[in-house]
């Protein structure tokens, strides 16, 4: 997405502040009340206090002090004063209630999306959470800034001169005016230079953040190859590189402040002098002269404040600008992914979903021709991935109900996006059918959830054993996860660390076996097990293996890297960039003497 105008994000915005209920409702109305009152109270207890001293100015005279008036004037400045605090700091307890509930909101609709979208490989998880964090928080500071403090001050502003004009006249209120107007001017040009270098600190920021990253991640490879100071001195470089961008941006914040504060300066010397004069020919009485000195410096910090929200607006809108791009780029992806099975989304997991919903997975159904119904049929698939070259070129095979399949091929032909397509994860061009169904018209969660997987870095929540051999079959019970689990190979952990034990706590091979047994568990017509075994020991691995072999009535197919096992499948597919060059049996393909041929005699490469 090119970009969205100021106009668009600041209606989004605020559209975000919108009550949702009438509880909501209230609280805008107690916010709106505090901001009116907090500040007219305000206003009200600075005359109050110039009335005060110019009671005062009675003690030197010749006439009677009305003590009774100053107390009068010193108790109602007490409770105005007390009041107005109470209102304005009300108002940011009130607000939360509505920024709680917009971080919730926007958190769970970019969650949701980035789930659903065809392109989630694209998404790097470090740089989405911090998109999303650095834009709740911002969207949540721009909107609690404006209604709570900018609205309040502006307000305040408006008071203000209504006073400056009514109690001493133009003389001035047009010098306090024209400081207003030059200052909101000065301040405007040199936000302009300022905004430019946000992007920049940002992308350093976030480039900082991935170098350590990926040092942490990789710390054991970064210590095996030796190279600790590169690794640091890449951080290093990127780091000096921010800092000299934010103290730039130090710089201009000092010069923005001093411009600020020299126009309002020149200001108040000026009603210093004037005030002055005015006092000294009796034109303006000690108090009034009081109450247009504290007039002036209200105004001076309304616009102060004004000013350090404009000043960083520029930061805040640009990180608010991230996160809305980023989801209105996943909502236009996942609009364009869905398709027609997005009109069907509305349908229950369980739902029924092949072809005229009579026929069981496991069953035998023939077509018109008499010919067996594909359980998976690859017609002409193609599909790449961002930024490289076609990973499916014109893919093409089938597999029939209740076969044992695998799929062989060198490091990065297709295999593992084979699985990913059948899974409805990514787009592609080209057919693919489940059961004569083309899966772009099915409900995704009722295919996916007919299907079970085990995906190649065998992926698992850092949460008890038991929650992840339940995750995605919740209504599994203590049997069927026990049996899963038994099948698996996992008994002998779990009788040493429980079903209670973290995943973080097993070593890679027992979180496999936790993978395996998931799929079990789930006991779906259908498993797509992506080297579903290859980090556990040459015994577990050939029990699995056996186990999986003995399933009837499952479509199985696995991504295979040990070539024994093709010996005992029903069918081998052999994918060589981005095609099947070989479809058949063991004893099929060796007597061909082609790919599959030279794989098993001298290996993949």
């Amino acid at each position: 997405m090119k970009g969205i105008s100021h106009w668009t994000i600041w209606r989004r915005l605020f559209s975000m502040a919108r009550p949702t209920s009438m509880a909501e409702m209230l609280v805008m109305a107690a916010l709106a009340l505090c901001i009116f009152f907090g500040k007219w109270l305000d206003v009200a207890s600075i005359k109050r206090r110039g009335m005060i001293i110019n009671s005062l100015g009675d003690v030197k005279g010749v006439g009677a002090v009305d003590v009774s008036s100053i107390c009068s004037n010193a108790m109602t400045f007490f409770v105005f004063r007390t009041l107005s605090s109470v209102l304005i700091e009300s108002k940011s307890i009130l607000f939360s209630v509505i920024a709680n509930r917009i971080v919730e909101d926007m958190t769970t609709r970019v969650l949701h999306l980035a789930i659903h979208s065809a392109h989630s490989y694209e998404i790097k998880p470090t740089n989405l959470n911090r998109v999303v964090e650095r834009g709740n928080k911002k969207v949540c500071k721009v909107l609690g800034k404006i209604l709570t403090i900018a609205v309040p001050a502006f307000y305040n502003l408006i008071l203000l001169f209504r006073e400056v004009y009514a109690m001493f006249g133009t003389r001035y209120f047009f010098p306090a005016l024209l400081t207003v107007v030059v200052y909101t001017g000065y301040t405007y040009v040199a936000l302009r230079i300022r905004s430019r270098y946000k992007r920049r600190i940002n992308h350093a920021d976030n480039l900082v953040s991935k170098r350590i990253h990926e040092c942490i991640s990789n710390i054991d490879l970064v210590r095996a190859c030796c190279c600790e100071e590169m690794e640091e001195s890449r951080v290093a470089e990127v780091m000096r590189r921010m800092w000299g961008l934010k103290l730039y941006d130090k710089g201009c914040v000092g010069v923005i402040n001093f411009g600020q504060r020299t126009l309002f300066t020149i200001l108040f010397v000026y009603t210093v002098l004037k005030g002055v004069q005015d006092a000294s020919a009796s034109a303006m009485a000690v108090g009034d002269l009081a109450t247009l000195f504290s007039f002036v410096l209200s105004i001076d910090t309304s616009m102060w404040t004004l000013g350090t929200i404009a000043r960083d607006m520029g930061f805040w809108m640009t990180d608010c600008t991230d996160l809305l791009t980023l989801y209105d780029g996943l909502e236009r992806d996942v609009e364009e992914s869905s398709g027609a099975a997005l009109q069907n989304a509305a349908r229950k997991p369980g739902s029924l979903w092949m072809p005229e919903h009579s026929k069981s997975l496991s069953g035998t159904g023939e077509s018109e021709g008499g010919r067996g119904v594909a359980a998976i049929e690859f017609e002409d698939v193609k599909f790449s991935y961002p930024r490289s070259t076609g990973v499916l070129k014109g893919l093409s095979f089938r597999v029939m109900r209740g076969e044992r399949v695998g799929i062989i091929g060198r490091s990065g032909c297709g295999k593992s996006t084979i699985v990913k397509l059948l899974l409805m994860l990514h787009r592609y061009s080209g057919s693919i059918r489940v059961y004569g169904s083309e899966i772009r018209e099915m409900c995704p969660r009722a295919l996916r959830s007919s299907i079970g997987c085990i995906l190649q870095d065998a992926l698992f929540f850092d949460e008890s054993i038991l929650y992840n051999v339940r995750y995605g079959n919740s209504e599994a019970g203590m049997s069927e996860v026990l049996k899963g689990c038994r099948d698996a190979g996992l008994c002998e952990v779990i009788r040493k660390k429980g079903l209670d034990s973290r995943m973080g706590d097993l070593s890679g091979g027992e979180a496999q076996m936790a993978c395996i047994a998931r799929c079990l568990a789930k006991d779906p017509p259908m498993m797509l097990l992506d080297e579903a075994t290859s980090k556990l020991d040459g015994y577990a691995e050939k029990r699995v293996f056996e186990l999986l072999m003995s399933l009837e009535g499952k479509t199985i197919v696995m991504i295979l890297h040990d070539l024994w096992m093709t010996e005992h499948m029903d069918k081998i597919i052999v994918v060589e960039d981005g095609r099947a060059v070989e479809v058949g049996r063991h004893c099929e393909l060796m007597e061909a003497g082609g790919v599959y041929w030279r794989m098993k005699t001298m290996g993949y490469s």
